[in-house]
């Protein structure tokens, strides 16, 4: 039996297929930025563009799911379509298209969910975690042992969010950034990740920020997961990112096509984030919620954590 979940997120819309019958190896993991969340935080709604692109992307994924004979376990949005006021037009127009059921999954589903995607990875190190996850349009903080999901905080802080709020020029002036560096300090107070906790992130900015790091002219996942970045290696990256344009990131090894007026917003909001919870770094992981559905439908389940709602 082959599982299918989709993640509709607020810059991209990501696919996985893990064939059960193989001991959950993975088939396929792909992404595409559709953006749908752009001008949500304007408007408080999707744009007719936004939906179409993103509907178009999901009725080419239902194609590459039916080909490859998967079942789709889950199909699920998160912080746009929790925000925007016409998401039930843009689920209908899922089911009717593409024949995908989609769910709006909750600020905690989302963080439970990606913690079960981390918490049996032995590739991350350590038995206490906290897990950053940096998505468009907000950025779940879980806390968890291997053993028991502990709780979250979801900050109304994203890569999308974050551009279309500061920053207006190519490349950002340093005023814009000061302000929204400003900005996310007051979101993100002083934090103590608890002793011995594992920092770990996750999502494009990170896997993006990793094959950087790396020199990659293709995006290699078992190279980058499980990945030690420093602070100070962020920050390194940060300064040298601040004065390019759109056009030189773009021609950067590494740089995902379609991130690069994003990715370093989401490298500062990772910076603050981790700065408060006085870390010295943090691992790279590239599962995330999509992982974690398929694992709970598989009986991974929540045997002794707390019950999501």
């Amino acid at each position: 039996m082959r599982h299918a979940s989709i993640d509709i997120g607020t810059n991209a819309v990501l696919l996985l297929i893990l064939d059960e019958a193989r001991g959950l190896e993975e088939v396929i993991d792909t992404s595409t930025i559709t953006r749908l969340g752009e001008g949500v935080l304007a408007h408080g709604r999707l744009s007719g563009e936004a939906m179409e692109r993103t509907i178009r992307v999901l009725e080419g994924y239902r194609r590459i799911i039916d080909g490859y004979g998967a079942r789709v376990t889950s199909c699920f949005g998160t912080s746009a379509l929790r925000e925007s006021e016409n998401r039930d037009e843009f689920i209908r127009a899922a089911q009717q298209r593409a024949g995908l059921r989609v769910r709006v999954m909750s600020e905690r589903e989302e963080a439970y969910y990606t913690y079960l995607s981390v918490k049996n990875d032995p590739q991350i190190e350590g038995e206490r975690l906290v897990i950053i996850d940096i998505g468009g349009g907000s950025t779940e903080v879980t806390r968890g042992t291997r053993e028991r999901f502990e709780g979250f905080i979801s900050l109304p802080l994203g890569t999308v969010k974050l551009t279309e709020q500061f920053i207006g020029h190519d490349p950002p002036l340093a005023q814009e950034l000061e302000a929204m560096t400003r900005f996310i300090r007051g979101q993100v107070g002083p934090e103590e990740a608890g002793g011995e906790r594992s920092v770990v992130g996750m999502a494009g900015t990170m896997t993006t920020l990793a094959a950087m790091i790396l020199g990659l002219r293709r995006f290699e996942k078992g190279r980058i997961h499980g990945m030690e970045i420093t602070l100070s290696t962020l920050h390194e990256w940060i300064e040298r990112l601040a004065p390019m344009t759109k056009a030189a990131r773009r021609a950067l090894p590494g740089m995902e096509p379609g991130r690069e007026d994003l990715l370093l917003q989401g490298m500062i909001l990772m910076e603050q984030i981790v700065a408060s919870l006085g870390a010295g770094g943090f691992a790279v992981s590239t599962y995330g919620a999509r992982y974690g559905v398929i694992h709970e439908a598989l009986g991974e389940g929540r045997g002794g954590l707390e019950p999501r709602t």
